[in-house]
């Protein structure tokens, strides 16, 4: 066996991946490649010379990278080996190998080359990245995994499942299974597309635009018009300021009026930059079965292909914002095994975890969801929801008249005399919040799922299955033993991108027993 291996020759990523890895570390140093930026116009020879340094270490890692990365498979494994001082050799078994998913950006398809992420059954980050491959190569590697996955086990057949066979070095092997059977060519059912009006809407609906806000008052107070006399003579809520900067001879009134085109002027820019976003991020999105696969491909300028095994999926969560449910529509985030979000996450574990279905239809939702997981029927609407302790509300109302005095004597002290009026108006708000609030949260426990509902303008609905809960906490605080109250916790072996967990607050303390003992005997 090691003879053979060593027969099969070392291959190298494409020349090319040098640019790539260096504009991968680059968007990971964004920030202080901005902030070396502003000083080297300021003269900051320091931050220069550490810039420079960092480019240096940059190219070095580049180089580096390229020189000593190499891959091939042999002896039915996928081997990739990297590193000078410190070598790494990874092996990954190719019957474990569940897809080849590739992302290609523009300069990618320039060069007709692209990123190949190696992933399996085993966590959240893939096995193997090559970064990058031409196109040709990919497909020689495609066919070569799959051909190498399809070739049988010497002697065995289907009906040996259970048996010991004997290899043709005389050894013995128990065949638990039979091997995994891939193909290159797999029947594929499109499950939903999304238009560019969706995508519209979708922006439409999205906050994604406020993402520009900190970029432009950052930008303005770094550039030439914003000198730095206007920020020796800025003080917060000086009138003077802004009373200065006024042309003179202008009435109220017209100042009125320019405020409020500005005004609309600035919400109409945020929401087209929301709607280029999915439009960049989404573009032709199609989510399609691939055998009990799910499979993502989107992208305008960067392509994006994703996998996510359907055994996989440990949590669901359905978005819906207040002015998505006027629209009749709502997103769908996922959790799975392993899926944790990463600080660096890339294209397409983004785009499988954190934006499994950026916008569907109403319609849409409950034939999507009962193909995610087979076998149940999600019937929302007519789930007998259960609602939370009858003093859940008067408790969140009490919080709310707690804050609304703090609010009251800070805007008191800082605007006198007329500052105590924020909080006197907004009591009457902050109550209304506080008991809609108690009354959008609702769970439900549902034959193999458990079910929670909780938000006021953006309505969250998440689903955990029974048999994928790791662990269930019941936890009193001191503000709970005062209310006799508790919350139930229900954890799967999913992290993160859902934003959503199952966490219910303000469960009278006997009732969030009885659901504890009852989830505990279903999980055993």
């Amino acid at each position: 066996m090691e003879s053979e291996q060593a027969d099969v020759p070392w291959q190298r990523v494409q020349p090319i991946s040098l640019l790539f890895v260096v504009i991968a570390k680059l968007r990971q140093w964004i920030i202080p490649v901005v902030v070396g930026v502003f000083s080297a116009r300021e003269g900051n020879l320091l931050v220069i010379s550490l810039g420079i340094l960092a480019s240096a270490v940059l190219l070095a890692f580049a180089i580096t990278r390229f020189i000593t990365l190499r891959f091939r498979l042999a002896g039915g494994e996928l081997q990739v080996r990297d590193g000078i001082f410190f070598k790494s050799m990874r092996t990954v078994p190719v019957n474990r190998i569940q897809n080849i998913d590739l992302v290609q950006n523009v300069i990618h398809r320039i060069f007709r080359v692209a990123e190949v992420r190696i992933e399996t059954a085993s966590g959240k980050e893939p096995e193997a990245v090559l970064r990058v491959l031409s196109l040709a190569e990919v497909e020689r590697l495609r066919a070569s995994v799959f051909a190498q996955a399809n070739a049988p086990i010497a002697g065995m057949n289907e009906s040996a499942v259970g048996e010991s066979i004997t290899n043709e070095d005389g050894s013995a092997v128990l065949v638990v299974a039979p091997v995994p059977q891939l193909t290159l060519e797999q029947s594929e059912r499109l499950l939903l597309a999304i238009s560019l009006k969706q995508l519209a809407l979708a922006g439409l609906t999205s906050n994604r635009g406020f993402l520009l806000v900190p970029i432009v008052l950052g930008t303005l107070y770094e550039s030439r018009g914003f000198t730095r006399s206007y920020r020796d003579q800025f003080r917060f809520g000086s009138e003077d300021f802004y009373i200065d900067r006024l042309p003179s001879g202008v009435s109220t009134s017209t100042i009125v009026i320019w405020l409020m085109a500005g005004l609309i002027a600035s919400i109409a820019l945020l929401k087209l930059f929301s709607f280029a976003w999915f439009v960049i991020r989404f573009y032709d999105y199609q989510l399609s079965a691939i055998g009990d696969d799910l499979r993502i491909r989107c992208g305008l300028l960067t392509k994006v292909s994703a996998t996510i095994p359907r055994s996989r999926i440990q949590f669901i969560s359905i978005h819906r914002s207040w002015l998505s449910r006027r629209l009749g529509l709502a997103a769908i985030r996922i959790e799975t095994a392993g899926g944790g979000g990463s600080e660096h996450e890339n294209a397409s574990q983004s785009v499988g975890r954190r934006w499994f279905v950026p916008v569907i239809s109403e319609s849409q939702v409950v034939g999507l969801i009962e193909h995610m997981r087979p076998g149940i029927q999600w019937t929302e609407a007519e789930f007998d929801w259960q609602p939370l302790s009858l003093h859940a509300g008067a408790r969140l109302q009490r919080f709310g008249i707690i804050a609304t005095v703090l609010l009251t004597l800070v805007s008191g002290f800082v605007w006198q005399p007329w500052g105590a009026a924020i909080g006197i108006v907004l009591l009457p708000v902050f109550i209304w919040f506080a008991r809609r609030h108690a009354k959008a949260m609702r769970y439900v426990r549902c034959g193999s799922l458990i079910v929670y509902r909780s938000g006021l303008m953006t309505r969250k609905c998440s689903c955990a299955f029974v048999d994928k809960i790791q662990t269930l906490r019941l936890n009193e605080s001191p503000f709970d033993r005062r209310w006799k109250m508790a919350t139930l916790s229900v954890d799967t072996a999913a992290a993160g991108p859902a934003e959503h967990r199952i966490l219910v607050k303000y469960l009278d303390v006997d009732v969030a027993q009885r659901e504890f003992v009852s989830l505990k005997a279903a999980v055993v």
